[in-house]
Formats: structure tokens, C-alpha cells, sequence
């Protein structure tokens, strides 16, 4: 990488650029911004196990979701007590929430093709989900296996159908428009669709959480991207 300074140009003028000026939000006006000010981002946690970052992610979730549909990967999400409790809560305050166990699923044909209706159906968030569990909706009989990656899936969906205006819930706060959370998916972390939705999250209104154990568990960027935040060369 060659590293390029200008300081005139062409014609021996000094060279300015004129910053985009971008409103910045304002604290107040986001759900859970005391603590999140920045609805829409990527949010990591690196922590040994027993250093609280469950109940630090619980406490996330249920201050800055506002109305957001929240999808969550993780290896127990139907037999750990504090994904049980997370879960129980968030239903309750009217949140819609789907779990998936795995990034990946392996099923047929049958299971996972989309047709053109369902992708029509999908105008906002208030449809998402039906994207998310539509691959396990009949649409075909073919009996092929394939495998489905539910996180590319939904990096598909954003970019296909954009949300201009901010998302709000029903105080009126600015929330994400999807909540996407990956607990001890050390296995999956490095697959080049986790990369993929990271770079294009905040773009599409959605937040998302990782929580794990190791920096190194997570997408290379991610890692070199803190060493030079940490001054390492």
C-alpha cells in the first residue's frame, strides 16, 4: 500500500477538501443512546468466560432495540438460561426474535427456494422476517440438498431493499431497523459472510453485536483494524 500526501496541485495551489457535513444525532433522540448513542454500528465484545458479557449484552439489547427485530446466532439459543430469559424478555415488550443455532443449514430444495412473490412481500423491516424464516417455508418440491447461510441471506435482503428514513419505535427514538447478535460463534466468525454483513450493517440500519472469547476469533479486519487502533504497527 503507497501512502499518497498532497499538498498542491497540478497547477502549484494548495490543495483543499471541503468535508461532507453530516448531522450528527443526537443522544436523546436514540433508543438506549446513554449507552449506545450510535444506532446503527457494529459492537463487539471480547471477554474470558465469567467476565459478565451477557448480562452486559442483555442490558444492550433491552435498552437499545426499540422495535427492532432481533436475530441471534447462538450454539444454545434453546437451552441457554440467560438466551431463555433474553429471549422471554424481549417477546414480551412486542419484539419479534428468531433464533438460529448455527450460521448455516443444510436442507432441500424444498425448504429453501424463494419465489418471487415472497421477494415482493419485502418492503421494510416490518417484513424482514419473513425473509429470515422463509427458508423454512415449502416452495418447491424439489428434494436437492443444499446449504442456506442465514447471515448472507439477510445481507441479500438489505441490499435489495434499502430503508431511506430512520427506523423509529413507539416513544419516537431512532432504533435499527434489525438487531443481528452472534454469541460464541467462534466457529463461523471467520466466514467471509460475517465480514460481509459487518461492512454493509450500519449502511442498512441494522446493529450488530459479536461476543466472544478472543480477538483473534474474529474476521481479520476486524483484528488489524484494533492493533493500529492500539498503536501496534
Amino acid at each position: 500500500m503507497v501512502l499518497i500526501k498532497l499538498k498542491k496541485d497540478v497547477n502549484g495551489s494548495e490543495y483543499k477538501v471541503d468535508p461532507i457535513v453530516i448531522s450528527k444525532m443526537n443522544p436523546d433522540d436514540v433508543c438506549g443512546g446513554e449507552i449506545a448513542p450510535v444506532p446503527y454500528c457494529n459492537t463487539v465484545m471480547v471477554a474470558e468466560t465469567g467476565s459478565g458479557k451477557s448480562s452486559v449484552l442483555k442490558d444492550l439489547l433491552l435498552r437499545c432495540v426499540g422495535s427492532a427485530l432481533v436475530v441471534a446466532f447462538v450454539p444454545t439459543i434453546d437451552s441457554d438460561p440467560t438466551w431463555l430469559y433474553i429471549r422471554k424478555k424481549l417477546e414480551e415488550r412486542g419484539n419479534q426474535f428468531i433464533g438460529f443455532p448455527t450460521l448455516e443449514t443444510t436442507v432441500s430444495d424444498s425448504e429453501t427456494s424463494l419465489s418471487d412473490d415472497d421477494s415482493e412481500k419485502f418492503s421494510g423491516s416490518e417484513n424482514l422476517d419473513e425473509i429470515v424464516v422463509s427458508s423454512t417455508d415449502e416452495k418447491t418440491k424439489s428434494t436437492k440438498i443444499k446449504k442456506i447461510n442465514h447471515l448472507k441471506e439477510l445481507t441479500k435482503c438489505f441490499l435489495k431493499y434499502p430503508m431511506l428514513n430512520d427506523p423509529k419505535c413507539s416513544s419516537g427514538k431512532i432504533c435499527p431497523r434489525i438487531v443481528v447478535v452472534m454469541d460464541d460463534m467462534r466457529e463461523y466468525l471467520k466466514h467471509p459472510s460475517v465480514a460481509e454483513f459487518m461492512s454493509i450493517s450500519r449502511h442498512c440500519k441494522a446493529k450488530f453485536i459479536i461476543s466472544t472469547q478472543g480477538i483473534h476469533d474474529l474476521p481479520e479486519a476486524v483484528v488489524y483494524l484494533s492493533r493500529i487502533s492500539e498503536g501496534e504497527s
